[in-house]
């Protein structure tokens, strides 16, 4: 053999070795991809082919304590666009194009605006895209009629949330919104998705993970190009539970037209302090049983319709609502709001100073209308300026007398170096400067003034406005200053001297109950603390605020009550505030001898409790006991 096919056999062998190694490369892949891997890919393949979609639930219903609907849903029909259907072709952009533009005259929908829902990435590819919720029939029936002009639009019925008494306990109720970026991090929402809708207020948003449901899911398969061929269910959705308030329907329709009326008054009436018509802008009533916590009725005006938010709350609407001319209308007054409580905080004062022995039954006072106890320099006046002359005790609480409390908020101050602050330590007991408990969001509260808070208040002021001086005591006593509290807490106060120095947590839902009833969660009264006040020095504060009604302050705003039918006990309140009118309140318990109705009205800027807040207790008392009521109640009485 020669060199030459020597080198020719050599090359031949080095490139069948060659061909030979990739063969097995070759081979060697095929089996993995196709045996070892087979089946993964198998499972990759079918899940490309398959689109797991969610179906959402339908929320839970809200009752009344009497089973009567507050909120539910109902079908509504929703017009969507299954935007899949049209691929990127100049064709099928157009069709899409003709689609948008024919369901805008429709709908009365500008085109940007449906071009905008296309466009939100919150809708999974697969799902068809609500552009308008909640269409009249003869709409749907008009696109049914002419689906050549619509291709690829679908009608389905969808559960719209129904707030079918308007505002009704808007602020119990609350509303709902889009759930947030940032809410979807916080883990008691796993299981949200964008474009989801949760509770924004009220009990839709206390009791949010009750109300919701569960989602439900569906299977869409899809062909190689991506539409889908056919769907199939695999869950369906479990509605979420119903919720059964504590709040009587009636009575708290009853609140809020009597509260209405009340603001409605207060501005017809005249401020001889300012010369001026009352304000009236604003106000709350709160009506509670003092055995449990129990609230009956939470009434807050100005109000709004949660029906603005079922569609999606329009930036007009938004802004109107937030409107500082129109006072805030979201706001509950009732408990997200803190006032001075003026004289209401006497019965707190009263029981805290017999209690330490600052004062006892029949411990006698002077007022001349006049007082100077803290210093010639520091004057302080009682609101009957002609003075009360010689009382005891319990005639200052009757006739509501300030120099009676200014005495004993100087007491307390006296006492301050042996004893600490005792007045804000009873002041705390009673619930005052910090939260109820509620279960409702977004609690204020309210505020305690002490010798610390006022320090760090002031710290960047002049030391001297660093100190507590004895006109800080005196004017917590009558519960003015620096002191703040909201009517729901003052209504937790009464409810304490009521039922016998108990403080029970106040809360708006009963319960909470399956569709089926196989699952019921009932929400048992909570004691928050024994206050520890002796049932002898409730009873006179008790048997005293039955007189105020009678022979005090409270008389006038009574006139021709039915007391042969039931007792009441109650309490006036006018609270200053600088730059402002003085703010009305009045603080009821009914029947008197044993309490199981506690009433708390308060009007901003609206007066006098006699005259502004006292007509609202009154009729709501008449109402729960079936008795007559004088609707035509006039207070030209200016006393607190």
């Amino acid at each position: 053999m020669t060199v030459e096919s020597e080198r020719i056999q050599y090359r031949i062998s080095v490139i069948s070795i060659a061909v030979i190694f990739l063969m097995g490369i070759i081979i060697t892949r095929l089996l993995f991809l196709q045996v070892l891997t087979g089946a993964e890919y198998l499972r990759i393949a079918k899940e490309n082919k398959i689109r797991i979609i969610e179906t959402t639930a339908p929320r839970g219903s809200i009752y009344d304590r009497h089973a009567k609907p507050m909120v539910s849903n109902r079908i509504g029909l929703t017009v969507s666009i299954n935007k899949t259907q049209f691929d990127t072709s100049k064709k099928d952009y157009a069709e899409l194009q003709s689609v948008i533009n024919n369901l805008s005259g429709v709908l009365g929908m500008p085109v940007p605006d449906i071009k905008k829902k296309l466009e939100n990435v919150h809708i999974g590819p697969y799902q068809p895209v609500p552009i308008k919720e909640d269409i009249a029939q003869e709409t749907a029936i008009f696109i049914k009629e002419h689906e050549l002009e619509f291709p690829h639009v679908s009608i389905d019925g969808q559960p719209i949330r129904e707030y079918a008494n308007g505002s009704l306990a808007a602020h119990i109720l609350g509303y709902l919104g889009e759930i947030s970026d940032k809410e979807l991090k916080d883990k008691k929402y796993k299981g949200y998705s964008l474009g989801d809708v949760i509770g924004r207020e009220g009990v839709e948003r206390s009791y949010e993970k009750y109300l919701a449901g569960v989602k439900g899911e569906g299977r869409i398969e899809v062909n190689a190009e991506g539409y889908p061929i056919s769907s199939l269910v695999i869950k369906k959705p479990q509605a979420g539970k119903n919720v059964y308030l504590t709040i009587d329907k009636d009575l708290q329709n009853l609140s809020e037209s009597l509260l209405a009326d009340a603001l409605e008054q207060a501005r017809n009436a005249y401020d001889q302090d300012s010369k001026k018509y009352y304000k009236a802008p604003a106000g709350a009533v709160v009506v509670m049983n003092p055995n449990n916590g129990e609230v009956l009725a939470m009434a807050s005006q100005p109000s709004y319709d949660p029906r603005l938010f079922t569609r999606g709350v329009t930036p007009q609407d938004w802004q109107v609502l937030n409107d500082p001319n129109n006072h805030y209308p979201l706001n509950n007054r009732a408990m997200t709001n803190s006032y001075p409580p003026g004289s209401t905080i006497k019965v707190i004062t009263s029981a805290a100073a017999m209690q330490e022995g600052i004062a006892s039954a029949g411990s006698e006072y002077d007022c001349a209308g006049k007082w100077t106890g803290a210093g010639d320099q520091w004057p302080q006046f009682c609101w009957l300026r002609t003075g009360h002359g010689h009382l005891t005790l319990e005639e200052g609480i009757i006739e509501s007398c300030d120099t009676v409390f200014y005495e004993i908020g100087l007491q307390f101050y006296r006492l301050i170096g042996q004893k600490g602050e005792k007045m804000q330590e009873w002041a705390a007991k009673f619930g005052l400067g910090s939260p109820t408990g509620i279960d409702l969001p977004g609690e204020d509260g309210g505020r305690i003034p002490t010798s610390a808070w006022k320090k760090k208040w002031n710290k960047d002021n002049d030391p001297q406005y660093q100190v507590w001086y004895p006109g800080d005591s005196t004017n917590m006593a009558i519960g003015q200053g620096d002191v703040l509290a909201t009517p729901l807490q003052m209504a937790v106060v009464y409810s304490a001297v009521a039922n016998g120095g108990v403080v029970y947590k106040p809360h708006v839902v009963k319960r909470i109950e399956s569709a089926n009833k196989d699952w019921i969660k009932e929400i048992k009264a909570e004691k928050v603390r024994d206050l520890g006040i002796s049932a002898d020095v409730l009873g006179i504060i008790r048997s005293d605020l039955e007189q105020v009604i009678t022979d005090g302050t409270g008389k006038t705003a009574f006139q021709g009550f039915s007391f042969s039918t039931v007792t009441v006990g109650g309490k006036t309140g006018s609270a200053e505030m600088y730059g402002r009118q003085a703010n009305a309140w009045f603080a009821a318990v009914a029947p008197a001898d044993k309490p199981q109705y506690v009433v708390v009205v308060m009007i901003e800027e609206g007066g006098h409790g006699v005259s502004a807040a006292a007509p609202v207790a009154r009729k709501i008392i008449e109402n729960i006991y079936g008795l007559r009521s004088d609707s035509d109640i006039r207070i030209e009485s200016t006393v607190d």
